[in-house]
């Protein structure tokens, strides 16, 4: 039971990730329907964009952790984790980004 519990967990905080990458990507879309105050910087399903930064540094591990290495999945999830993390604009994203 135990050895297939595994793998669908990290299945699936590789989606949930993944879709609040997407989320952060499309954040102008989301601030209309969620209400948000003001939108200066991407912020994805979080109200602040710092947390989405904090949020793309642990998909970024999570992605080079347990993907396989050289697949387009993975170069995929990556890409988009990449990207959301620079639309945040968080400078501690970046500082971290760089010690990683």
């Amino acid at each position: 039971m135990m050895k297939f519990l595994l793998p669908l967990a990290a299945f699936l905080v590789l989606v949930a990730f993944l879709v609040n990458c997407v989320a952060a990507v499309n954040s102008r879309m989301l601030a209309d329907y969620l209400s948000y105050a003001t939108l200066e910087r991407a912020s994805g399903f979080f109200n602040n964009p710092n947390e989405t930064g904090v949020m793309t540094l642990y998909f970024i591990v999570v992605v080079v952790t347990l993907s396989r290495r050289g697949s387009l999945a993975n170069l995929v999830m990556l890409g988009a984790a990449i990207l959301a993390l620079a639309i945040t604009f968080s400078k501690t994203g970046y500082i971290v980004f760089c010690l990683l």
